[in-house]
Order: structure tokens, then sequence, then C-alpha cells
């Protein structure tokens, strides 16, 4: 039998070689992130909140203590 160089076998060898941990990787970079983004943006809703509770201490432009009547 000649053989003509097209093998279903190495085809699915490969897909399994490479795509496979490839997009094991991919999937893992893509949840690392979403977490970190997540994380970091309710850390910064925190800080904005307690940001806005914190009355102005009298510097740029806010009263301070000497300013009260």
């Amino acid at each position: 039998m000649v053989s003509t160089g097209f093998s279903w076998f190495g085809i699915l060898v490969v897909i399994l070689v490479y795509a496979v941990p490839a997009a094991i990787i991919l999937f893992a970079l893509y949840w690392v992130i979403r977490s970190a983004v997540g994380s970091a943006l309710r850390r910064h809703e925190l800080w904005l909140e307690e940001r806005r509770r914190v009355p102005p201490a009298g510097s740029a432009g806010g009263a301070g203590a000497l300013d009260q009547p």
C-alpha cells in the first residue's frame, strides 16, 4: 500500500497534544484574569463608598474645623 502522507490518526494526535492543553491554559488564564478584575472592582467600590462617608478635612477647598461658626 502506498502512503499519501495524510493520516486521520496523526491529525487527532496533534489536536490532543497541542490544542487541548493550549485550550486549558487559555481558559485558566481567562479565569485568573476575570477573578482578579472582579476583586479589584469590588475593592475599588468599597474604597469609593468609604471615601464618600468621610467628611472633608479642610484641605483642597473643604470646610475645616476653623471655618465652622
